[in-house]
């Protein structure tokens, strides 16, 4: 077998049968024939990938957050005028940690995040021609001429 780059790895989970806890029996089970079949690992990991640190951080310097943080702003003070810029700095200079929103895995998941949008798009879309398209269609026929007399 010839590979032009290298096999990535990425570690998922560790098991301590000492230690225990209480998902060992589930990580036991990822492991077990039963748990390979079903694919239990590639579904765990899978979620891990989606809530690990860098995907979370990108969907909450998403604009649709940005937009909620700001309309919840303003219910407090409905007075003053808020920015979203200065929102999404604040988040990004002091509320979400400097090495997540300097690295380049934050790109990897702001790019998720943005594929994940267009498809909900497109799902919405296409739900609602076809909502269109199943609703009866009424046509107005021209009625028996009247004759005035």
């Amino acid at each position: 077998m010839i590979f032009e780059q290298p096999v990535r790895f990425e570690h998922v989970f560790t098991i301590n049968m000492l230690e225990g806890g209480p998902e060992l029996p589930d990580m036991i089970y990822m492991l077990s024939r039963e748990g390979i079949t079903k694919q239990a690992l590639d579904e765990y990991h899978e979620q891990r990938q989606i809530l690990n640190r860098n995907v979370v951080a990108a969907a909450v310097l998403s604009e649709p957050i940005i937009r909620a943080i700001r309309r919840e702003l303003r219910s407090i003070s409905p007075k003053m005028k808020i920015d979203p810029n200065d929102i999404s700095e604040i988040l990004m200079a002091e509320v979400v940690k400097r090495d997540i929103v300097e690295g380049g895995e934050i790109k990897n998941a702001k790019r998720k995040l943005r594929r994940a949008g267009k498809r909900s798009d497109r799902k919405t879309k296409e739900a609602a021609s076809k909502s269109i398209e199943n609703q009866p269609t009424t046509v107005a026929l021209p009625g028996p001429p009247c004759y005035e007399g």
